[in-house]
């Protein structure tokens, strides 16, 4: 008998049931996704990690594909809040030169310390260009804004270039989108130094006077 699948995630009403998802996407779906050396889990692996039968997994997902997806919106969503607090912590008597460099170094950072990471982002970031998240992700980014702002405010350097609010969020949206679409594309370019490099000549260009 072929189980009917939920149209949208379910969002369970008891604390426990919450916790279970929570574990999933952040410590289980992470292990098992270190332990592959840059494969996605399969959903018998996760099924076996996680104790849990094929309907109870669809209780809370529709597709291993939508899991995959919010695994990697965590995922985002955590390197996000890390650069959100380097601008945060972004000394006033240093260039945006430099705070772009610490912000690209930090977002490449990870490929270079493990690199099978990298085979794992690219899959991610595949899945989930076919799905109706992007606008998800976009939102993510828009946390940098205000300290952004905040940042140049504080600028004694004058290498901020001059924007306000919604200009910054443009900006920043736009430097996001030219880094993610080199792994939607899927090519060896994708988190290359070179890549790297770009991404930050990039970021010069849409945040330095």
């Amino acid at each position: 008998m072929e189980l009917k699948k939920p149209s949208k995630i379910k969002i369970p009403k008891q604390a426990r049931s919450q916790k279970k998802v929570d574990q999933i996407l952040q410590s289980d779906l992470r292990e098992l996704s270190e332990q592959s050396k840059g494969q996605l889990p399969s959903m018998r692996k996760i099924l076996k990690k996680l104790s849990i039968s094929h309907s109870r997994f669809y209780d809370y997902f529709p597709s291993i594909n939508t899991l995959y997806n919010k695994f990697f919106l965590r995922m985002a969503n955590e390197r996000i809040l890390h650069q959100k607090k380097i601008i945060e912590d972004h000394p006033n008597d240093e260039t945006v030169q430099q705070l772009m460099k610490k912000l690209t170094s930090y977002s490449f950072e990870r490929f270079n310390e493990k690199p099978f990471r990298l085979s794992l982002v690219k899959k991610l970031y595949k899945i989930f260009d076919k799905s109706n998240d992007n606008q998800e992700l976009e939102k993510l980014f828009d946390v940098l804004t205000a300290p952004h702002l905040k940042a140049a405010a504080r600028d004694k350097t004058n290498t901020f270039k001059k924007m306000d609010e919604l200009e910054f969020r443009d900006s920043i949206r736009a430097h996001a989108y030219y880094v993610k679409q080199s792994f939607f594309e899927d090519n060896n370019f994708a988190g290359s130094k070179e890549h790297q490099q770009k991404c930050y000549e990039m970021a010069v260009k849409l945040f330095a006077s």
